[in-house]
């Protein structure tokens, strides 16, 4: 980073959707999940905005997830808490000229989505009409989680900060 100068973007992306019923949450599984959904987060974050600050600001961008609101497990409680340190980040880094945003994706057409919904695929369900069930009425791509991203991280959002940009088609709604 340094011959190229400070990062000015970034797009903190780690993630683990591994579920697990309640009584099989062990302390190790807890904070193998905290590890990757918010400890990697904030240690990043860290790292980024000294140079950002230097020069001049930057922007961060955590990924979160619909699940945060959805009740879904574990998962959906470390993504309600990576919203947390959005809000607490984007009120810490603002007056240095840090935005922190993130973007909670819906039901995005993956593989790691397909081999999720494999087993209800098995059992006879319409994974494809399951993934595209939402009011646009078609599947989410990465293509727009990544747009949302480069949204977030330019001028266009140059006074926005601490917003959690929901990307779902609408399903929340």
């Amino acid at each position: 980073a340094e011959a190229h100068g400070p990062v000015t973007v970034l797009v903190n992306n780690a993630a683990n959707d591994m579920r697990c019923d309640l009584e099989d949450v062990t302390e190790e599984f807890w904070r193998w999940m905290i590890d990757i959904n918010l400890k990697a987060y904030y240690f990043a974050a860290q790292a980024v905005a000294p140079g950002m600050q230097a020069a001049g600001g930057g922007a961060i961008v955590n990924q979160s997830s619909t699940a945060a609101w959805m009740g879904v497990g574990f998962y959906g409680l470390a993504k309600l808490g990576m919203n947390g340190i959005t809000h607490a980040l984007s009120r810490e880094l603002g007056a240095n000229g840090i935005r922190v945003n993130a973007i909670a994706p819906g039901v995005i057409d993956t593989p790691g989505v397909q081999d999720q919904l494999a087993p209800l695929k098995a059992s006879g369900l319409d994974i494809e009409k399951r993934i595209a069930a939402n009011p646009v009425g078609r599947a989410g791509q990465p293509d727009d989680i990544a747009r949302a991203a480069v949204f977030l991280a330019c001028d266009l959002a140059a006074f926005v900060s601490g917003h959690v940009l929901v990307v779902d088609g609408g399903s929340t709604a």
